[in-house]
């Protein structure tokens, strides 16, 4: 199973709803991933990948999102000669965002923009990207701030 961030603006996301209320908001529901000066040039995603999901804080669209706010298994992937849309199943949607634009500017003021290693700094680099796959330290790095906060509850 490979690991997939999906960062889109709200008009993006299933019926354009980028603050999902629960789970029926964006379950089935199908994310436009094509853009047409960032091409994803890595492996496709295939049913039964599992996806996080980040909807842009600050979007042309107007409508904002707030950050990594989900996770889910991929269905179906629509492609051509290029990704066009990624349908989800069982998504989990986060109680508040795992990381935000402050994060990722935390990431980039300690680590510089030649900081690539970190896939915070990666995704400040190519703002316009909509997919990216994960190794397993991308993940991690994603998630991190979920964990450290799962902890702080003890």
């Amino acid at each position: 199973m490979a690991q997939y961030l999906i960062k889109v603006n709200a008009i993006d996301c299933p019926n354009g709803n980028g603050r999902p209320t629960n789970v029926a908001d964006w379950d089935d529901g199908w994310f436009a991933v094509s853009h047409r000066t960032r091409r994803y040039e890595g492996e496709p995603p295939r049913e039964r990948d599992f996806a996080i999901i980040w909807v842009n804080e600050n979007s042309r669209d107007r409508q904002n999102g707030d950050g990594l706010i989900a996770s889910a298994s991929i269905k179906a992937v629509q492609t051509t000669t290029q990704m066009h849309a990624i349908q989800i199943f069982a998504p989990t949607i986060f109680p508040e965002p795992i990381v935000t634009r402050d994060v990722i500017e935390q990431h980039v003021q300690s680590y510089g923009r030649a900081g690539t290693e970190h896939i915070l700094v990666r995704i400040n680099n190519d703002r316009h990207r909509t997919l990216y796959h994960l190794s397993d330290n991308d993940f991690d790095e994603l998630m991190r701030p979920r964990i450290s906060r799962r902890n702080d509850t003890r």
